[in-house]
């Protein structure tokens, strides 16, 4: 994964457990924590490094990216053995964007990190990908597809979510597609947008991993 300005990639190794970073201008990884695996990672503008760790429950842990002790993100609304994956960070804020299954399916809620508790967004996001775009719209994945829906400025749904790509390769909450810096550059005002997606990066491995496909997603 990236930082926000991206100089520097994070990843784990499954060796020592510890989450590191290194610079793309060279030199030697920078440890920044112990932690069990990461299933998600992002790394924040506040150069705050938060983590959904890959036990049954889904804790998400905050990390100093200058390095530190990991502490626990509380989700005080959640149920017993109930599942939170995090999926991204909502603008403008130290929110979180989460998922968990529910009624139906999966839902995407934004967490408060000042209460802890979730607030409902809409049904999807059973995969990790899902990012705010600067045309202030949210795109997600949810089974094999890939959606994107406009949010207004207290960021809710305006709408229903407009499927982009059909037949992405997912497995559980693993997907094939992933977002890294992603943007709208609309067309037209109503009928076509086009989403790029990358650079991306495997959160284990540290791999970079570019892919700058452009999907159009268009209104009917």
């Amino acid at each position: 994964f990236f930082s926000p300005d991206g100089h520097w990639i994070g990843f784990w190794r499954a060796e020592d457990r510890i989450l590191r970073k290194v610079s793309l201008a060279g030199g030697s990884p920078i440890e920044i924590a112990q932690t069990n695996v990461p299933i998600v990672a992002l790394w924040t503008s506040n150069d705050e490094i938060v983590i959904e760790s890959g036990d049954q429950h889904g804790e998400l842990w905050s990390i100093p990216a200058s390095g530190g002790t990991p502490k626990a993100i509380a989700v005080r609304d959640r149920s017993d053995g109930e599942l939170i994956s995090l999926r991204g960070r909502v603008p403008g804020s130290n929110d979180l964007l989460v998922a968990s299954p529910g009624d139906g399916g999966t839902w995407l809620d934004v967490l408060s990190r000042e209460t802890g508790k979730r607030r409902r967004l809409l049904r999807g996001g059973s995969n990790v990908v899902a990012r705010y775009t600067g045309t202030g719209h949210l795109v997600f994945s949810d089974g094999d597809a890939l959606r994107a829906v406009p949010v207004n400025q207290r960021f809710e749904p305006v709408g229903d979510p407009t499927p982009v790509l059909h037949g992405i390769d997912h497995d559980n909450r693993h997907s094939n597609v992933a977002l890294g810096s992603v943007e709208l550059n609309v067309k037209s005002p109503v009928l076509s947008e086009t989403v790029p997606l990358g650079p991306v990066s495997n959160v284990v491995s540290g791999a970079p991993v570019f892919d700058y496909q452009r999907l159009n997603i268009t209104h009917v």
